[in-house]
């Protein structure tokens, strides 16, 4: 210590044991200083300012197909990482594992664990092909009839450019852009599934983040059918399941008329992957599934409950005069005319899934017959007394 600063501490009294004792309760005030002094101003404004938490992220359309029904709901599939297909209704989770898949051509209805629905008729046939494509990568049973195959497949990309690739007469992948022919023959495609970009003789274009998966897939089947050389990435996304790396299915294209009418007879047991529809003979498609591993908020009966003959009243098909009714419980079978009338009364029989076989007691319509109990969560029959118990 200087001479200055021991004098300077004689003339205020401060001896060295009382100034060790005054530095030590200053390091005790600094270290406590936070909890004994409140809070500047600064302080306060940082907290007060502080960034919102970050959003969870938003989903990845590049692993779903997105379409639309005639009741105006918003439905998507989504391959999930496990491999499992996951439903979903306007936004909110209706499956959590898709079980079972049907489907009847001639009217455009798909069915699944939790009901029917009719996809919109401009969104035919390629929402339907891009379906059984995901129905077949996740292993989903698929009953019914086998989707037709397309000639062309139209797109609109980030750039706004409309895009149309067709299979011309002789067999030859053409493009068009903006209604102009703008190349001949395709001769190569190259596809990056992380940016969503394709890439063919003429240059680089990415899809619409939300028609990723379709339009990628749809391109991917053209371009096999046509012998066109697919490179880069596949289309459907990889899976963390332990699975063989598995190839995308080929469907055949068809050049004649539309076959919506030309269906398969509907068995008990679901379609297998054939030679016939392009499906790699003995491939390595998932083991199909049981249906209901997993349910969303659409509740159901269990298939083949014996429910004691209840008695049933019409309240859905007011818009459509009535419902539709069919001589068996797959949607592909035989509809019989007239619809059952809304307000009729009917006794039930037997129940399989979300399909109950009924004989009328009251209104008109068939006197017995298969129809749906509720569709996408929309009650198409009630139990009688049981909106006066609610």
């Amino acid at each position: 210590m200087s001479e200055s600063a021991a004098a300077y501490r004689a003339v205020l009294g401060l001896d060295a044991q009382h100034l060790a004792a005054r530095r030590g309760l200053a390091r005790v005030l600094r270290r406590q200083g936070s909890d004994l002094c409140p809070p500047s101003a600064s302080a306060v404004r940082a907290v007060v300012q502080a960034p919102p938490p970050p959003s969870p992220p938003a989903p990845d359309w590049g692993t779903g197909l997105c379409l639309r029904d005639t009741d105006g709901d918003a439905i998507e599939f989504r391959l999930a990482a496990d491999g499992r297909l996951q439903e979903l209704v306007n936004g909110s989770l209706e499956l959590v594992s898709v079980g079972v898949l049907s489907y009847s051509a001639a009217l455009g209805v798909v069915e699944d664990d939790a009901g029917d629905f009719e996809i919109v008729p401009e969104e035919l046939p390629e929402k339907v092909l891009v379906l059984r494509v995901l129905a077949w990568r996740a292993g989903v049973s698929w009953y019914g009839d086998e989707p037709a195959g397309l000639a062309q497949c139209s797109l609109l990309d980030e750039e706004g450019d409309q895009l149309h690739f067709q299979v011309s007469p002789s067999g030859r992948l053409q493009e068009y852009v903006n209604g102009a022919l703008g190349l001949e023959r395709v001769q190569r495609l190259s596809y990056d599934r992380d940016r969503g970009c394709v890439t063919d003789d003429a240059g680089e274009f990415r899809l619409l983040r939300q028609e990723r998966l379709e339009k990628a897939v749809l391109l991917r089947l053209l371009a096999r059918h046509v012998g066109v050389p697919w490179c880069g990435d596949d289309p459907l996304p990889p899976v963390d399941v332990g699975l063989p790396r598995q190839q995308l299915p080929e469907f055949r294209v068809d050049l004649g008329t539309a076959s919506r009418g030309g269906r398969r007879a509907v068995s008990s047991t679901p379609a297998a992957p054939s030679c016939d529809h392009g499906f790699p003979c003995g491939g390595t498609a998932r083991a199909p599934r049981g249906p209901t591993e997993g349910r969303g908020a659409s509740g159901r009966v269990a298939s083949g409950e014996k429910l004691g003959g209840r008695l049933w009243e019409v309240v859905g098909g007011k818009d459509a005069g009535g419902l539709v009714v069919r001589a068996e419980a797959p949607l592909s079978s035989r509809v019989l005319e007239p619809r059952l009338s809304l307000g009729a009364v009917v006794q039930e029989l037997e129940v399989q899934g979300q399909r109950l076989r009924y004989r009328r007691v009251s209104g008109s319509g068939p006197s017995r017959g298969w129809v749906s109990v509720r569709v996408r969560g929309k009650d198409l029959l009630v139990e009688c007394g049981a909106r006066e118990r609610g």
